[in-house]
């Protein structure tokens, strides 16, 4: 599994270097997050529809299987994109199932975070009482949720948070037109 890991998680990071700038500046159009909010609501729809076919848990999932999860991590580099909810999608339609794709895309998250953490720290500037605190907070809330989402999965389909990103998106776009 610490393979898979790391394996998954050579795209972001080569991809989240590459194009960082991009990210901080082109991507930001709302219309860019209008269509990819969108876009991966439709695919999160699909890929929970199929998940109930699925049978392969992430300790078999082959090296392809694992880039093609870490390259969907990749694209959450771009505003929209839900970096969990697009490797639960891949992890899905590489036919893990639910919970399995939950729990692989948590664990995905920790190398790719803890890489963002260190390219930032020169941004951060003092390390203080309440950087520290924030951190601790969001790693136990962090754990919360994950511990209730994987919980619902077990007797919910993903169209809450389909719903959700399908009624973002709506919400953009009429401030869009609004403008």
């Amino acid at each position: 599994m610490a393979w898979f890991l790391v394996l998954g998680s050579i795209p972001a990071a080569v991809i989240g270097f590459l194009l960082q700038g991009q990210a901080e500046s082109v991507f930001r159009s709302p219309w860019v997050i209008f269509v990819t909010l969108t876009a991966f609501a439709l695919l999160l729809w699909v890929a929970d529809k199929k998940s109930t076919q699925n049978t392969v848990n992430s300790t078999q999932l082959g090296w392809k299987k694992v880039l093609f999860i870490g390259f969907a991590q990749a694209i959450a580099i771009i505003p929209g994109v839900s970096r969990s909810g697009v490797t639960m999608t891949a992890g899905m339609f590489s036919r893990l199932t639910r919970a399995q794709a939950v729990r692989f895309s948590f664990l995905l998250s920790g190398p790719i975070i803890f890489g963002a953490g260190l390219v930032s720290i020169p941004d951060v500037g003092d390390i203080n009482t309440a950087l520290i605190v924030g951190f601790l907070a969001s790693v136990v809330s962090g754990f919360i949720a994950i511990k209730f989402l994987l919980k619902f999965i077990t007797t919910h389909s993903f169209n809450l948070f389909v719903f959700y990103r399908y009624a973002l998106a709506v919400l953009i776009f009429i401030i869009l037109l609004i403008r």
